[in-house]
């Protein structure tokens, strides 16, 4: 039988006059018949024999059709005229009050749309046409817009790292990397471990105190965010798994984006005058070679810290200014995207709250200062493991470089960026490059090694001690 709609098929005498009429009919008879409330054009009406029919009815469509189609005696009595019928609307209605339906469409009604998008996907794949199978299902086509960017993203990350690694391994042996591997002493992991303890201490009691004016939050609320940040900052280059952690904190914290990002955004300002500060340092201790690259750096950096400080100076001060200049900007938007500016700039006033407070000032920049000698310990701890003996100033410029190596684009890993900074804080220095080598990728390890234990305590503990209080 040719076309799209199947005709029912003639029910024998036997049927058609028995006794108790419609439900006594054999199965066969009964098997092409239409479901009511649904199109002439529906999948109902198709046979189970028929292809499409078999691809569009599975369990939930049959639930759906259950739960909102009145059956047998109902559907008899409605057909007979009885005086004690409910018509079907009436009955949709009652069902919806009491929770028995859901609302939507009426039941069949989004299948024939189904079933042509399927026939359109199963011909253009046998087909082998790419261009039908986007047109036919949008959602193929976005997954594979945002894979090819994916690959881009990935790709143009390992070029990076691989010119970094490229100007830093030109001229190094094999032999001299594999001695300067076997001499690495494994004492000096211990400071290292302490150190980084306390940079995720400090992170999070910084954050902690920057939301103290707004919300009571303790250090082992802001924990999982700043674990999710760390790791996303593992696989996203240029510090982009920061939106990991605004995410984390509106959804397991109750914190406005706003806020999130004007805390966030003290954070980075701090750490780059922090970065700033030992650059001037080492410029001012250290021997001339070191001086023309370190004024460059310190200059390019100053010159956007020096912006982002007027801006939050701006904002801190004088928060009514703000919101008048986003209440005057948002007149040319949008009414949805103008309450959203104007909510969003509102938060982030409030996430300055804790400059415009002397005490909780002061807090935040104790734990900026405990965060910035842990770090530097950890720094220390690689070079002295590496078999590196240099001074303080040496030092606190690799902690500065290694800092802000981290915002260039790299492969998953940071690869090729701590040997970077490492091999430009320490070539003017006379220092092995091998060595150097050996300490960065060190300080790479590492870091990721521990945070991956951090952020796997920080997932286990809550549950432990759910489970000890459940026992007990």
């Amino acid at each position: 039988m040719g076309g799209d709609v199947h005709r029912p098929r003639r029910l024998p005498e036997r049927a058609r006059r028995h006794p108790r009429g419609r439900a006594a009919r054999p199965r066969a008879a009964r098997r092409c018949e239409p479901l009511p409330g649904v199109g002439l054009r529906g999948a109902c009406h198709r046979t189970r024999r028929h292809r499409s029919w078999r691809q569009g009815a599975g369990a939930r469509v049959h639930r759906l059709r259950r739960a909102l189609v009145p059956r047998d005696g109902a559907r008899r009595r409605q057909r007979a005229g009885c005086a004690d019928h409910l018509p079907e609307q009436p009955l949709r209605a009652r069902r919806l009050q009491r929770g028995l339906a859901r609302r939507g469409p009426p039941p069949g009604r989004h299948l024939p749309d189904r079933l042509r998008d399927r026939t359109a996907l199963g011909e253009a794949g046998r087909a082998g046409a790419c261009g039908l199978l986007a047109a036919a299902d949008p959602r193929r086509r976005r997954t594979r817009v945002s894979r090819a960017r994916t690959i881009v993203w990935l790709s143009l990350g390992a070029l990076a790292s691989a010119a970094y690694l490229a100007v830093v391994v030109r001229g190094m042996s094999a032999e001299a990397l594999a001695s300067a591997f076997a001499a690495i002493d494994p004492w000096p992991v211990a400071l290292y471990v302490a150190g980084f303890a306390l940079v995720m201490r400090a992170r999070a009691e910084r954050t902690a105190a920057s939301l103290a004016p707004l919300r009571a939050t303790r250090a082992a609320e802001v924990m999982p965010s700043q674990m999710a940040s760390y790791l996303a900052n593992f696989v996203l280059p240029m510090q982009a798994g920061e939106l990991a952690r605004i995410a984390v904190a509106v959804r397991g914290l109750g914190i406005p984006a706003g806020t999130m990002v004007s805390s966030m955004a003290v954070e980075r300002v701090v750490d780059l005058l922090f970065a700033l500060a030992a650059l001037a340092i080492a410029a001012a201790v250290l021997p001339v070679p070191h001086a023309p690259v370190l004024w460059q750096v310190g200059l390019a950096i100053g010159s956007a810290v020096a912006v982002a400080i007027a801006v939050l100076a701006w904002a801190t001060l004088s928060p009514a200014a703000v919101r008048r200049t986003v209440a005057a900007l948002a007149r040319h938007l949008p009414a949805r995207l103008a309450e959203v500016l104007r909510s969003q700039s509102d938060a982030c006033c409030d996430g300055l709250a804790t400059l415009r407070d002397p005490a909780f000032l002061v807090r935040y920049l104790g734990w900026c200062v405990a965060q910035w000698l842990g770090w530097v310990a950890c720094v220390a701890a690689t070079l002295w493991a590496a078999g590196i003996q240099v001074d303080a100033a040496t030092i606190v410029l690799c902690s500065a470089l290694s800092t802000l190596a981290l915002a260039l684009p790299a492969a998953p890993g940071y690869v090729g960026t701590f040997q970077l900074a490492y091999h430009w804080a320490l070539a003017p220095a006379g220092i092995d490059p091998a060595a150097g080598f050996v300490a960065a990728t060190l300080l790479q390890g590492l870091t990721i090694g521990c945070a991956l234990v951090t952020a796997a305590g920080v997932a286990l503990v809550p549950r432990l001690r759910l489970l000890a209080d459940s026992r007990a």
